[in-house]
């Protein structure tokens, strides 16, 4: 079903690029080239994302079991139904009402959309990064003068309190066209960049820089100075649980953003030999397209399993431990007893 909905994306943007390009040479026609292709991008990967959010799949077991062929999974519309009852009552979290936004922009949604992700707004006090940027992609898909009104000040929000959110450069971009402010677009747009994402994706921001101004002196040195992330992590166990470590069929270890539900970032499995040292980076990453680099904050674990199932089962041993920018070698312990 994952790799279903990847290669839909990647065809659907081929077929805009070849088709839309053209049209694009006039600047009045970019912003709707890019608003179109961001649709082309959101709307499948909303679904994965939908599935990842709504079913009791455990994603860890994707590490080693095939993924589930779809044919018995229930359509969007009947898990969007089941959230929207869920939600009748007005007394669903934040985090309901971001699945629930995401859930309608996925199904095309759009003014069902604003109306989740403005519930979500306001239920976060104005503070949730997420919402801003969904309830201003929703009203652009809406209307798209509101990118140079109320939408647009709602990515400059975001933007602000997270100025490298590859999804808020993205529609940054699109504001800074919206009000003839080129230079910023290519600004956005070039941090952008040193995101990954779909080849596709990549060639048609690439193509509208070229036709906009360079992009300042900081933010091409700072573009150059990018590197790919990899982390570094060194595992080893607790003198009270070297015994028990020793029965151990497999170690794993997973990455993840804090926070987020679906599957890990990357993970690589290792022999059960403590202590060991590994290196993960994006050639471990989980899903195509996904990335370590960006992300402030990530998540580690390490989990040293009996049975060598990458589920988490009593008796399994485990550690955890953080990683940022500032981080070195990560020295994790694995010190607990899963219950």
């Amino acid at each position: 079903m994952v790799n279903f909905w990847i290669i839909a994306a990647a065809l659907i943007l081929v077929a805009l690029v070849l088709v839309l390009v053209p049209l694009a040479r006039a600047k009045g026609n970019r912003i709707a080239l890019i608003s179109l292709v961001a649709l082309a991008v959101l709307v499948p990967t909303g679904t994965v994302t939908l599935y990842n959010q709504l079913t009791t799949q455990d994603w860890e077991a994707a590490v080693t079991a095939p993924a589930p062929s779809g044919e018995n999974a229930p359509p969007i519309e009947e898990m969007v139904a089941q959230l929207e009852a869920r939600l009748q009552d007005g007394s669903g979290s934040v985090d309901d009402y971001l699945m629930l936004g995401r859930s309608y922009v996925t199904l095309q949604r759009f003014p069902d959309a604003v109306s989740a992700y403005g519930e979500a707004w306001n239920k976060s006090n104005n503070e949730s990064v997420e919402a801003a940027l969904g309830l201003g992609e929703a009203m652009t898909y809406v209307n798209r003068d509101s990118l140079n009104g109320a939408a647009g000040e709602l990515v400059d929000w975001a933007l602000a309190q997270d100025p490298e959110n590859p999804r808020a450069l993205w529609f940054g971009g699109l504001v800074s066209l919206a009000r003839n402010n080129d230079q910023q677009a290519a600004d956005r747009w070039t941090t952008l960049l040193r995101f990954q994402m779909p080849d596709q994706l990549r060639g048609v921001i690439q193509q509208q820089l070229a036709a906009l101004p360079p992009a300042s002196d900081a933010v091409m040195a700072k573009s150059q100075q990018a590197e790919a992330v990899s982390i570094d992590i060194t595992v080893e166990v607790s003198e009270d649980l070297k015994a028990a470590a020793a029965n151990g069929a497999v170690v794993y270890v997973f990455v993840r953003e804090p926070g987020k539900a679906g599957p890990p970032l990357a993970v690589t499995r290792l022999a059960p030999v403590l202590p060991i040292s590994v290196r993960l980076s994006d050639t471990n990453v989980m899903i195509p397209g996904s990335t370590l680099a960006g992300k402030p904050e990530l998540q580690i674990s390490a989990r040293v399993s009996m049975s060598g199932d990458p589920i988490a089962a009593a008796g399994d041993l485990e550690g955890m431990a953080r990683w940022d920018q500032s981080s070195g070698i990560i020295k994790m312990v694995i010190d607990s007893v899963v219950e």
